[in-house]
């Protein structure tokens, strides 16, 4: 690893480099208009292109300091086939987002969690533990609800026994988290 290959962030820096990137430390959120695509964790490989990205529809941002490494081997090897798929991965995200427009608020809550959980998420025995790099706001954002209303949700599930009453987000029982909802994401 080259220190001119390292591209530094700091929290609320847009990624703006072209081709295959990975992350070394921190977290990036991907959204569009607004609206959360996904989470990319460290060890993670990412690709930005203009082909799939319309007039910067797409945007990758830290969610915290973050250090990234231009990778030229996706550059060399199979290129075509990481950029497609890639695509093809942001895309399925985009549409399954759309599809959970439609849900009742709780069950968006719901399917966002696990999302964010199976992206970004830890699984310390038998629980998954996000890290610490969200606000209410936010969530209540994805979720697409306000956060007031986040808040009674938030209550239901920490005494339906999905989460934990804490001011980390950790999700209880990750097994039954993927059972439920490891088909929708």
């Amino acid at each position: 690893m080259r220190e001119q290959d390292l591209i530094y962030l700091k929290k609320g820096e847009k990624v703006t480099q072209s081709g295959g990137l990975s992350l070394i430390e921190g977290y990036i959120e991907c959204t569009t208009s607004g609206r959360l695509i996904c989470f990319i964790g460290p060890g993670n490989i990412f690709i930005t292109s203009d082909k799939l990205n319309f007039k910067n529809s797409i945007v990758y941002k830290a969610k915290c300091d973050v250090i990234l490494l231009e990778t030229s081997d996706i550059a060399s090897n199979n290129s075509f086939d990481a950029e497609k798929k890639w695509n093809d991965y942001i895309l399925t995200q985009i549409f399954t987002k759309f599809e959970i427009l439609y849900f009742p608020a709780k069950e968006r809550f719901l399917n966002i969690l696990f999302q964010i959980a199976n992206d970004i998420g830890d699984q310390i025995a038998s629980d998954c533990h996000v890290p610490k790099i969200l606000v209410q706001r936010e969530l209540a954002e994805y979720a697409n609800c306000t956060r007031e209303y986040l808040s009674i949700i938030r209550k239901e599930l920490i005494s339906d026994g999905w989460i934990t009453d804490s001011k980390q987000l950790v999700l209880l029982d990750w097994k039954r988290w993927k059972r439920k909802f490891g088909t929708n994401i």
